[in-house]
């Protein structure tokens, strides 16, 4: 059985590095919910999908970034305080 893809399907999955990969935009759940969460279920040019999931990408990206300085943060601070990181760790699993 052959499918009927539109223009923007087309080109997703066409642009699969794999056949694996192609198996996968076609069959996972997963794969299919996640990238519909992403870009919608308007119909769109595939320039439009291109800045969509730049976009999306932008915006883990700085989340990573801030959770990365958050971390670096936290470590700073427990090695200037060592004593008041032990208490609050001790307090949090102690209850």
């Amino acid at each position: 059985m052959l499918l009927t893809m539109s223009d923007v399907e087309r080109g997703i999955y066409d642009n699969c590095k794999s056949t694996m990969e192609q198996r996968q935009m076609c069959c996972h759940l997963q794969v299919v919910e996640r990238l519909q969460k992403v870009i919608g279920s308007d119909m769109m040019t595939l320039n439009q999908v291109k800045d969509v999931m730049i976009a999306h990408t932008n915006q883990v990206c700085s989340l990573c970034h801030v959770l990365t300085l958050w971390n670096f943060f936290i470590h700073f601070v427990c090695l200037i305080f060592p004593v008041t990181y032990w208490t609050l760790l001790v307090l949090a699993v102690v209850g």
